[in-house]
């Protein structure tokens, strides 16, 4: 058995591709890259980084009729833990800003606390507040009885703070100046499970209210100026001329059973770090005449780009097993698709201007594009394999590997 960093292995490998990990999540990216074994208990988020965030000698915003604020709270019962509440908002650069902390230790009334957080939410014009799934129903019987509407968030705790960590890692997040706040998010631990599954926890005997409820609304912030939706974030020019390959990405929605295609060019391997081309989408049921139809439009956009090689098509193993009963030949991206970070992965590369869009499909509607959710609760077939397609060539290059020669 060898072990070493997978750039010995394979030096095709884009060193870029290794750094962007690492900058996402030094632990996970080092376990991927860098051979480094998984340790079960570590710390989740660096102090630098934290504090590289803090905006020195902000405490708070007062509101502005320009921005559109979300909150997010964490709710308690009065005994043991805080009940916090958090505002934040996204600003014209995408950067999710922090505006207020609040935050009332136990004892108190949760009454009392619900009603004084309800006056607040409406001087920031907030008439929804998100919060996690404490208390069933009480939350949103109380906030109801303020006027205030109650969310359950749909995202678990360990997920919201592993979405905010590559936020805080690109410097895409401006937190305010408030010692708990720090002194929590620096107090996070990632437990990792024997079959390798991450959980993100505060210490025993710690708290994590205020972090919570501040990554919460980061988060929502984030949402709420999607990286991903805007028309201008996805550049339009003509076919791209002799990429290095033409592939698709074919995903079936588990609902619906719809099939969604995502046509792609990319010039990665001869030109590191060089952005992809989404070239067309369709959606439709699967047949066998949209599967015959995926592999004359991958040669067809071969031929119009005078791609250095043929196209290739990447789908999930279930998929690829009935491909090949067909006579069809595919390369399974599992592990691309059921990647929990694979939307934010794929935000960050769009952002950073490493994806195009054909004028093949300047007029196709990108809905499919919005929002930052979990890829693996997303029955969007369309939307997910536009993530995948942008991982498979700008991230994880776990499927692709060498281009043909």
């Amino acid at each position: 058995m060898a072990q070493g960093a997978s750039r010995d292995f394979n030096p095709t490998l884009s060193e870029g591709v290794v750094q962007r990990a690492l900058e996402r999540d030094h632990a996970a990216g080092s376990a991927e890259y860098l051979a480094q074994f998984r340790v079960d208990i570590e710390s989740f988020i660096a102090r630098e980084v934290v504090e590289t965030a803090v905006a020195p000698g902000r405490y708070e915003l007062p509101p502005n009729n320009a921005a559109n604020y979300v909150a997010f709270c964490d709710p308690s019962g009065g005994s043991n833990d805080s009940f916090t509440l958090a505002i934040a908002h996204g600003d014209k650069d995408g950067r999710g800003i922090l505006d207020v902390i609040r935050e009332q230790r136990p004892p108190f009334s949760p009454d009392a606390v619900v009603q004084e957080f309800t006056a607040l939410l409406k001087r920031y014009g907030i008439m929804k507040v998100q919060g996690d799934r404490y208390g069933g129903d009480w939350p949103a019987e109380r906030f109801r009885a303020h006027g205030m509407t109650y969310e359950q968030s749909e995202r678990p705790k360990s997920q919201i703070y592993g979405e905010l960590l590559p936020l805080l890692n690109s410097g895409r997040v401006e937190l305010l100046d408030h010692a708990r706040l720090v002194a929590q998010l620096c107090d996070l631990e990632r437990h990792t499970s024997r079959g390798g599954k991450d959980s993100i926890d505060h210490t025993p005997g710690g708290h994590d209210d205020i972090a919570n409820a501040v990554a919460g609304a980061l988060l929502l912030a984030q949402d709420g100026r999607s990286l991903l939706w805007r028309r201008d974030a996805l550049l339009v020019e003509p076919l791209p001329h002799r990429p290095d390959l033409i592939y698709a990405v074919l995903v079936i929605a588990a609902k619906t059973c719809q099939a969604g295609v995502a046509y792609f060019a990319t010039s990665g391997f001869s030109r590191p770090g060089s952005p992809i081309c989404l070239l067309d989408c369709e959606l439709g049921p699967l047949s066998p005449s949209l599967l015959h139809g995926i592999f004359t439009r991958l040669t067809e956009f071969a031929d119009a780009c005078s791609a250095r090689c043929g196209g290739l098509l990447f789908t999930t193993s279930s998929l690829a097993d009935e491909l090949e009963r067909m006579g069809y030949q595919s390369q399974i991206i599992d592990r691309v698709v059921d990647d929990a970070m694979l939307a934010i992965s794929a935000a960050i590369h769009v952002s950073a201007q490493r994806v195009r869009m054909c004028a093949l499909t300047k007029s196709f509607p990108l809905t499919f594009l919005q929002g930052l959710a979990a890829v693996q609760d997303d029955d969007d077939p369309l939307r997910v394999a536009f993530l995948a397609g942008v991982a498979v060539a700008l991230d994880t290059n776990r499927s692709i590997g060498r281009a043909p020669a």
